[in-house]
């Protein structure tokens, strides 16, 4: 027999490996108490996305066209 030996602490073809000094926005949503659980944590960073895109939509579409004048 050989002694050829395999390396399976990588998993080559699943999940990256989590990084140590990322920033991770739904952890900091759970650390301060606005949602018990990361899934919720991504639904709402999903949700504040989404309507972020609607306020931009909103903004483009008026045209760029200045307020009104205040009357004195």
């Amino acid at each position: 027999m050989s002694d050829l030996k395999f390396d399976n602490s990588i998993d080559e073809f699943g999940r990256p490996p989590q990084m140590k000094n990322g920033f991770d926005p739904s952890g900091k949503l759970v650390e301060w108490g606005f949602v018990e659980s990361h899934r919720e944590a991504q639904y709402v960073l999903i949700a504040v996305g989404v309507l972020a895109l609607i306020v931009a939509f909103f903004i483009m579409s008026r045209g760029g066209t200045p307020p009104p004048p205040l009357l004195p």
